[in-house]
């Protein structure tokens, strides 16, 4: 519908009289967003306002205007302190999210890698003899704790009583394997029968990423350190499982790496 000169300047002046938008929309049948356009003077710019410039824009749009209200009231001030508390909830569980989210897709990428770069390795065939007649039969606790096996300490840092590195405990698990089949199955085979193999694996498998370890360690990075001790244990369990029954391990995280 075409407005006419008068009709508009009739709604200028119910604009400037402070009459809202909406209800001068409804006064006149006219679209809200026609009303609008002739307050922002998109619209009719050649029809003058009443008092020469149309209304003030006042801050909020058409909102109604508050009622007022006691600030020193203490149903205000509790209704406050409600207001306040809920949004310290509403950005913790923001921030809480967040990082939920960041660690989720953290570890369904490092998932997704595992399952490209880790392969089972193949069993080896039995190899225990018949227990002897009159043996006792007992289970088999082995400890493995403090491993550290990624650390790099250098004979010329500890006055040439040591050295450590990722091959030297490679060779302490052959070792550490070795003597445990010759002790369960030799030294004690005539006595003992063991059925079952208990590997309680206690941390710090990794020296971590604290106290700047990972840039003195085997690969110089703490996920190939960790799946390289990850195979590391995998080999030591594998070797020994023929000798058995059954072979379970418990494996628990130290304190002083991020990965164990």
């Amino acid at each position: 519908m075409k407005l006419t000169k008068a009709k508009v300047a009739k709604i200028k002046t119910a604009l400037t009289a402070g009459e809202t938008q909406p209800k001068v929309a409804k006064k006149f049948n006219i679209s809200r967003s026609t009303i609008s356009d002739i307050a922002t003077n998109r619209v009719h710019t050649d029809v003058e306002w009443p008092a020469g410039e149309g209304p003030i824009k006042v801050p909020g749009g058409q909102l109604k205007k508050l009622p007022e209200h006691d600030p020193t009231n203490a149903r205000v001030q509790e209704l406050e302190a409600e207001v306040v508390h809920l949004r310290e909830e509403r950005d913790y569980a923001r921030k809480t999210n967040k990082g939920e989210a960041k660690q989720r897709g953290f570890f369904k990428a490092v998932v997704a890698e595992m399952d490209n770069r880790i392969v089972p390795f193949k069993a080896l065939a039995p190899s225990r003899p018949k227990p002897l007649a009159g043996v006792i039969v007992e289970d088999l606790v082995m400890h493995m704790s403090d491993g550290h096996h990624d650390q790099i300490v250098s004979p010329e840092e500890c006055g040439g009583l040591e050295e450590h590195n990722f091959a030297i405990s490679c060779r302490r698990g052959e070792v550490f394997v070795d003597k445990t089949i010759d002790f369960t199955q030799g030294v004690l085979g005539s006595c003992y029968h063991y059925k079952r193999l208990t590997i309680l694996a206690y941390g710090d498998h990794t020296s971590g990423e604290i106290h700047g370890h990972t840039n003195r360690s085997a690969y110089r990075n703490q996920f190939k350190n960790s799946f390289a001790i990850g195979q590391l244990h995998a080999l030591m369990f594998r070797d020994l499982a023929p000798y058995f029954d059954c072979v379970t391990s418990c494996t628990c995280r130290g304190t002083t790496g991020a990965a164990a």
